[in-house]
């Protein structure tokens, strides 16, 4: 009965018409709906139904962009390769991450799958492209805020470091103060350059593999022409409040804040389109 059962298994799995793209293009999407629907309750919350929405959730348009382009990619694909009991393992692990009523664990369900599919791709271009940018857009979803984690202090003073540098302020472990005024701010993960830096790299990622560049040692010279601004901009706007109280309400919850952010995603995508979009032989 055993056998019977083994060989009923063998001749489904080699006659299914389910594709490995197919069925793992379905568990990323579903994995991402997981995850936005735990950011919108989030920020609903917290801001309100109209923020939230206009907000994108806190989701930045270039996450949802590049998780448009990796389904394309794996649903477009010339490689219809079946699926096998690795296949079905890989699915089975990932379906229970996802079902997860969190919204960190689905997007470790996508890392996990990226890097499967990245192994299993083969001679699928497509496929092997959809895995590397997947794995890029989890960085600013869960890694980004892993990294914080672990080096929270670390990283919060170095940007008080370069705030307290521009605005000639004290700082103090993270606090950054107005030595005329005695104002402060004191720099939380929410205010770090960090989570701009990895959207930074996912759209470096996205604009290389859109362009099917080389990752040649020019393009890593654009990745830091690409992060550089990031901080910069970031730095300034912290470094205003610091210096003038009148500031904090604008740059940081206001418009100048919404202004600030929409500048930094237009030179993320503006040189990153510039630098990314050059024939592998220019700079």
């Amino acid at each position: 009965m055993r056998r019977n059962s083994v060989a009923l298994g063998q001749t489904w799995l080699s006659t299914q018409i389910i594709s490995r793209n197919t069925i793992f293009g379905a568990l990323v999407s579903v994995a991402f709906l997981n995850y936005v629907f735990a950011a919108a309750g989030q920020s609903i919350s917290r801001d309100g139904l109209w923020l939230a929405v206009s907000s994108t959730f806190g989701i930045s348009a270039l996450i949802w962009i590049a998780m448009l382009y990796v389904v394309s990619l794996m649903l477009e694909t010339t490689d219809h390769t079946q699926i096998d009991r690795r296949d079905i393992a890989v699915f089975t692990v990932a379906i229970m991450l996802i079902l997860v009523p969190h919204k960190y664990v689905p997007v470790l369900a996508q890392s996990g799958i990226a890097v499967y599919l990245y192994v299993r791709a083969d001679t699928s271009k497509n496929l092997r492209k959809a895995a590397i940018l997947l794995g890029a857009a989890t960085v600013p979803m869960l890694w980004g805020n892993l990294l914080m984690l672990f080096f929270n202090e670390f990283i919060l003073s170095a940007d008080a470091f370069l705030v307290a540098l521009i605005s000639s302020g004290e700082r103090v472990g993270n606090v950054v103060i107005n030595a005329e005024t005695d104002w402060y701010i004191k720099i939380s993960r929410g205010c770090s350059s960090l989570s701009n830096l990895s959207i930074g790299i996912l759209s470096w990622t996205f604009f290389i593999l859109f362009y099917d560049r080389k990752y040649g040692a020019y393009k890593f010279i654009w990745l830091a022409v690409i992060l550089i601004p990031i901080v910069v901009i970031n730095v300034i706007r912290m470094a205003m409040i610091v210096t003038d109280f009148d500031f904090y309400d604008i740059l940081h919850e206001g418009a100048g804040s919404d202004v600030a952010n929409f500048i930094t995603l237009a030179v993320i995508v503006g040189i990153s389109y510039i630098g990314i979009r050059r024939p592998n032989d220019q700079v």
